[in-house]
């Protein structure tokens, strides 16, 4: 797609978001960083978007899909951890979702982490690690740095390798937020869902809500459902993500 169809789409798109959702969503290019700036009156931040890029896609699902808007009757989530947070589209959807929720953003790609910060800087209850999720600690690098910055893959480290991404356990992950239990947990790690829940997972019990896109990568599916069908559940899907909601009992 050339660069005019691409821009054409995603001007369309920001106008379908502003129709149908009641707000007036001024895009801005800015030139020399290759930014476009999306502001949204009513509200004390903007969003910042990289031109001729993935984040164009992760806008639509995020902002016109509303992929991650499920219902849940009853529900104020206090603690939400969005690992593989990308450019920060879904930590500032969670944080205009649930203002009062305290959230946890993690990406390990440096350009996308700069991003991240730069979305979320006006949200005083976003906090943001440069790292990967992974089942040990150890060093982690991106095995894929040509890929499109959606699809960043990661894989352990030797020791000569350059530009080391460090490794967050889900133990990491408790001691960080300081809660004993996340209330949802959005999972977007292409592909390395395979390798978290083929490991020790009884981190799920302090689970309430997963929201993961699970990839087409050979053995993800059957990693992720042998782990949550552990626990009683409910799943609903929208789009490339599902949503299953735990029943703990609590």
């Amino acid at each position: 797609m050339n660069l005019y169809k691409k821009t054409f789409r995603l001007l369309r798109d920001i106008y379908r978001f502003s129709q149908i959702y009641g707000l007036r969503i001024i895009p801005r290019v800015i030139f020399g960083n290759n930014l476009l700036k999306l502001k949204i009156p009513g509200q004390r931040y903007v969003i910042y978007s990289r031109k001729r890029s993935s984040d164009t896609p992760t806008f639509r699902q995020i902002f016109i899909n509303r992929e991650y808007d499920y219902d849940i009757p009853d529900f104020e989530p206090k603690t939400i951890v969005d690992i593989g947070a990308y450019n920060g589209f879904s930590a500032v959807f969670f944080a205009c979702k649930y203002p009062d929720a305290k959230i946890l953003a993690v990406e390990p790609e440096q350009s996308n982490y700069d991003l991240l910060i730069k979305n979320t800087a006006q949200l005083p209850n976003v906090t943001t690690i440069r790292g990967a999720i992974w089942r040990h600690r150890t060093n982690l690098k991106i095995s894929n740095p040509g890929a499109d910055k959606w699809a960043i893959q990661i894989d352990e480290a030797s020791s000569e390798d350059k530009n080391i991404v460090k490794a967050i356990t889900m133990e990491d992950i408790f001691t960080q937020i300081h809660s004993p239990t996340i209330d949802i947990l959005k999972v977007d790690i292409e592909g390395a869902e395979r390798m978290l829940f083929r490991a020790d997972t009884d981190w799920l019990k302090q689970v309430n809500i997963l929201i993961i896109e699970i990839h087409p990568v050979a053995g993800c599916r059957d990693a992720v459902f042998d782990a949550v069908n552990k626990f009683p559940h409910s799943v609903q899907i929208r789009g490339d993500t599902t949503m299953i909601k735990f029943n703990h009992g609590n």
